[in-house]
């Protein structure tokens, strides 16, 4: 299911951010900046089951998404970030979406390119979708 993270999966996002993502991006917020994000809509799960398996966690400076390693290749990347980017609240957003890849990580290079963002030449593994873009605006 794909739905607003829940409040207890806040030390498995925690520990998949650190261990997949890295130590200088991993995210460790107290409880009650963790339950504001969710209410804000700025963390997006999938659940199978009871088990996360997916999140995408937005930051103005550069959104994160994360597939737990066992559920890699079935396209919930792409669900996650899709369901974000069609959020209300984007469609008439002008603020650029960023996202960062990690070095080699060619799935998820190729599904931000699906989704229409552009790799930027002035930081490296950085993603950007302008706004507008995808409607030839």
């Amino acid at each position: 299911s794909l739905e607003p993270a829940r409040p207890e999966s806040k030390e498995e996002i925690e520990r998949l951010s650190f261990n997949e993502i890295g130590k200088y991006d991993r995210l460790s917020v107290g409880e009650t900046e963790w339950l504001n994000q969710i209410s804000r809509g700025n963390i997006t799960a999938i659940y199978h089951e009871e088990e996360l398996t997916a999140f995408d966690l937005f930051q103005p400076s550069g959104s994160r998404f994360v597939v737990k390693p066992s559920f890699r290749g079935m396209g919930l990347g792409h669900i996650v970030k899709i369901a974000f980017l069609a959020e209300e609240r984007w469609e008439h957003s002008g603020q650029w979406q960023r996202e960062w890849v990690a070095i080699g990580n060619t799935p998820s290079q190729k599904t931000m390119q699906k989704l229409g963002y552009s790799q930027t030449n002035r930081l490296r593994y950085r993603f950007i979708r302008y706004p507008g873009v995808e409607e030839g605006k």
